[in-house]
C-alpha cells in the first residue's frame, strides 16, 4: 500500500488493479429509484447511525438470510473482525498468498498465523487443497479462526461447492469461526453459499470490487453471531464510529441495482480475460496460466 500511495495515481498505466472499472457519480445517481433519490437529496451531512442506514441494512439482510449485518469500510472490516475474534496467542489459518492486511491485522490482534498456501495442478492452475487446510488446522495451537478469501485474490481460484462445504465442516467440527473475505462474490459463473450461513461464520462484503464503487468505501460484515457483531460495534467506536452520510445512500442505490452492477462488472471481467488470454497465447513460450482464473477480476 505504501508503494501504491506513491505511484498508483501518477503512473501512465496501472496493470495491477484488483477491481473492475469504477462507475461515475453520475452513473450511480442514475441508478437511484425515486425513494433513493429522495434520501440522497435530503441527506444531512451530520453523523449517521453506527450500525448502518436502516434501508441499506434491510437490503443486506435479504442477501444473508438468518444473519445480521454491520456496515463498515471494507479494510476496517478486516481490522475489526480479527480484533473481535482473537486474543493473544490464538491460532489463525489463512489462505495465502493474499492481501497484506489479511495476515498483519490478525497478527496485530495477537494471532499466530499459519498460511494455507495455494497449490498447482499439473497444468499450472492454482487451487487450494482442503486436505492441506485440515492438516494446518490440526497443527495450529489454540485455533480460533479459519480465514478464507474466495474468489481468491490473486489466483482467481474458487473452490467447488463440495470443497467449500468441507471447509465449513472443518470449522464446525472444531468449533472455530470461519472468516470469509467475500469481496469478489458475484464475479464468476458460480456463487458459493456465503460463510454467513454457518453459525460461526463471518462474511466480509462491499461495493469496491464486484460493484465498481471502491471510492464509496462501503462494506459490511454479515454474521449469525450476535456477540461478535456487538464486539465489532464496540471496537468501531475507536475507528470510524459511523459511515459517510452520502456513501450510505450510494450503497443503497448499488444494492437495489445489484444484479445490473454485477452484470456490468462481469462484462469487464470477461473482456479482460479475453485480452489476457490473447497475451498468454501470443507469448506461450514464456507465459502460462493453466486453465486460467475461475472467478474474480484478478
Amino acid at each position: 500500500e505504501r508503494f501504491f500511495a506513491v505511484h498508483e495515481f501518477s503512473c501512465k498505466r496501472s496493470v495491477c488493479n484488483s477491481d473492475t472499472e469504477a462507475v461515475t457519480l453520475a452513473e450511480a445517481l442514475a441508478l437511484m429509484d425515486a425513494e433513493t433519490r429522495g434520501l440522497w437529496d435530503a441527506q444531512s451531512l451530520g453523523y449517521t447511525e453506527t450500525k448502518g442506514h436502516p434501508a441499506m441494512l434491510a437490503e443486506l439482510e435479504a442477501l444473508y438470510p438468518g444473519a445480521a449485518c454491520q456496515e463498515i469500510a471494507p479494510q476496517e472490516g478486516i481490522l475489526l473482525a480479527y480484533a473481535a475474534l482473537l486474543e493473544p496467542g490464538d491460532g489463525v489459518v489463512a489462505t495465502a498468498p493474499g492481501y497484506q492486511s489479511w495476515f498483519t491485522c490478525a497478527e496485530a490482534a495477537g494471532g499466530v498465523v499459519t498460511r494455507w498456501t495455494a497449490s498447482e495442478t499439473s497444468d499450472g492452475s492454482p487451487y487450494f487443497d482442503v486436505d492441506d487446510l485440515e492438516r494446518a488446522c490440526d497443527a495450529a495451537d489454540n485455533l480460533k479462526v479459519v480465514a478464507a478469501n474466495f474468489p481468491h485474490n490473486p489466483t482467481g481460484y474458487q473452490p467447488p461447492p463440495d470443497d467449500w462445504r468441507r471447509v465449513v465442516d472443518i470449522c464446525a467440527s472444531r468449533g472455530v469461526h470461519l472468516f470469509a473475505d467475500e469481496i469478489y462474490r458475484g464475479l464468476g459463473e458460480e456463487v458459493l453459499e456465503s460463510a454467513a450461513a454457518y453459525e460461526k461464520g463471518v462474511a466480509l462484503g462491499g461495493l469496491s470490487k464486484s460493484m465498481g464503487m471502491p471510492g464509496a468505501r462501503v462494506g459490511w460484515l454479515a454474521s449469525r453471531d450476535a456477540a461478535f457483531l456487538a464486539r465489532v460495534a464496540e471496537l468501531r467506536d475507536y475507528t470510524t464510529i459511523c459511515s459517510s452520510a452520502p456513501s450510505r445512500i450510494l450503497g443503497l442505490a448499488a444494492l437495489r441495482n445489484r444484479d445490473a452492477l454485477l452484470e456490468r462488472a462481469n462484462g469487464y471481467v470477461a473482456a479482460g480475460r479475453k485480452a489476457a488470454e490473447a497475451v498468454v497465447e501470443n507469448h506461450s513460450d514464456k507465459l502460462s496460466w493453466g486453465a486460467g482464473p475461475v472467478a474474480g477480476p484478478v
